[in-house]
């Protein structure tokens, strides 16, 4: 696509949901990094997502690069970070974040 926005995210949640069905990644969470400026996600990508939270445990992640992200979309993660290069000590913030969901599992 482009710079300019529009990601398509649901063929990617698809993808992880389909791996997460085997028994090789039945534990793994999911980690989505995009600028988040997109318009829509399919409702039955969105569903399996909250099935797989509800019934599974499993927590899907998002990391942002963009300071003007879909907030609707990002409601549907269970963490949200967001990463903005202006921002002072934001890698060090990023790394706890990271380090605090490595020592959980």
């Amino acid at each position: 696509m482009s710079f300019h926005g529009g990601t398509d995210i649901s063929l990617p949640l698809y993808e992880a949901i389909r791996q997460i069905k085997s028994e090789s990644y039945k534990d793994a969470d999911v980690l989505v990094i995009s600028d988040f400026i997109m318009y829509r996600v399919d409702k039955e990508v969105l569903k399996d997502v909250q099935h797989f939270q509800l019934n599974q445990g499993t927590q899907f992640h998002s990391l942002t690069l963009s300071s003007d992200p879909n907030t609707r979309i990002l409601e549907h993660f269970d963490t949200n970070w967001v990463y903005d290069p202006q921002e002072k000590g934001i890698m060090r913030e990023l790394t706890h974040g990271l380090e605090t969901l490595r020592r959980r599992y």
